[in-house]
């Protein structure tokens, strides 16, 4: 389903917030907006996973270590995205965004 629904997403998001959005990628993870649905189904496993793991974590301190991963792994992806989908403000697809949001302030 996450991969049926994610391109009218992405052009939604796009038409509404960034034109740049539908044709965006994250090349370090291959994500583009063909597979972007199952990068998300990806993370929504992972999370599964993880859930399991802290369920099945015996011990406060086991515990502990299990956030400490999970966190580790958001923050990581985390910086990733947001360096891959900046903009340079010269460039291409930073223009694209700029008249974006000059035409829809006024």
């Amino acid at each position: 389903m996450l991969e049926r629904v994610a391109r009218p997403i992405l052009r939604e998001e796009s038409s509404r917030f960034d034109p740049t959005i539908a044709g965006f990628s994250l090349p370090v993870i291959s994500a583009t907006p063909r597979t972007f649905g199952a990068l998300l189904a990806g993370w929504r496993d992972e999370a599964f996973r993880d859930a399991r793991k802290l369920r099945n974590a015996g011990t406060a301190s086991k515990r502990a270590a299990v956030v400490r991963t999970i966190e580790q792994t958001a923050a990581a992806r985390a910086a990733l995205i947001a360096a891959a989908t900046s903009r340079v403000p010269y460039s291409p697809a930073g223009r694209a965004r700029e008249a974006y949001c000059r035409s829809r302030r006024g």
